[in-house]
């Protein structure tokens, strides 16, 4: 508790300097207020992390195999979070008839060393579906969290959201003879669908050049803004592209 203490005290000191430094625009004030509040979680993250596990990790576990693991050594994994990286220590376990290795605290924490925590696993999914590209996604998150993410590893969060979801609607399909279980009504058909196509000529690896096609499903509503009544904004949903 001293030691977040004395931290907590360097990081509310030093914006405080930085102010009476010289005049400052509300917005680089903002910024730096943000920062710090940044800093402040991260410590705080990082400092309560290791109390998940116990001070004495246990000599033996549960193994998969239905055999013992022992306790070998203390490892350092760094997991990517809302609030940064974070870096925590954690036992490392392994199985001498199996050979498999494993990390208690890891299954405990959900996570997985050099991945998102969950929290941010989250965001990103919904950023990813949310923003017109998994690029802009890796913007926005930057400027929310000032976290920084590659584009790349932006478009795994949704693909995982999605096959989640699959997979869940399959399981709910299959077992919904045995356990009786109502499956959800299909929506209304709107009354106007407007469909939209393009294509592109491009070299494909392994068949040569060919013309890929790419069409979008998608319907409209109409509304008029408080502000702006002589105005009429048109939202588009895009119902299928493929």
């Amino acid at each position: 508790m001293q030691q977040m203490t004395d931290q907590m005290t360097r990081l509310v000191r030093t914006p405080s300097d930085w102010m009476q430094a010289e005049s400052r625009p509300l917005q680089e004030i903002e910024a730096q207020v943000v920062r710090t509040l940044h800093d402040l979680g991260n410590s705080l993250l990082a400092a309560l992390t290791p109390h998940a596990a116990s001070a004495r990790p246990a000599p033996d576990v549960a193994c998969a195999c239905g055999q013992t693991a022992r306790s070998l050594r203390m490892r350092l994994a760094a997991v990517i979070t809302v609030l940064r990286r974070v870096t925590l220590e954690r036992a490392i376990d392994r199985c001498p008839p199996c050979g498999t290795y494993q990390a208690p605290l890891d299954v405990q924490l959900q996570i997985a060393p050099g991945s998102f925590s969950p929290g941010l696993h989250e965001l990103l999914a919904l950023l990813g579906a949310a923003q017109d590209s998994f690029a802009q996604a890796a913007i926005v998150l930057e400027r929310l969290c000032l976290v920084q993410v590659c584009p790349n590893r932006v478009r795994a969060a949704p693909e995982d959201l999605g096959a989640a979801l699959a997979d869940h609607d399959q399981q709910i399909v299959t077992t919904a003879p045995a356990t009786g279980t109502l499956l959800p009504a299909e929506q209304d058909a709107p009354s106007r669908v407007d469909l939209s196509m393009d294509g592109v000529v491009a070299h494909v690896h392994d068949v040569g050049w060919k013309e890929i096609t790419v069409g979008c499903g998608s319907t409209t509503r109409t509304r008029t803004p408080r502000q702006r009544p002589e105005t009429l904004v048109i939202h588009d949903s895009a119902l299928l592209r493929r």
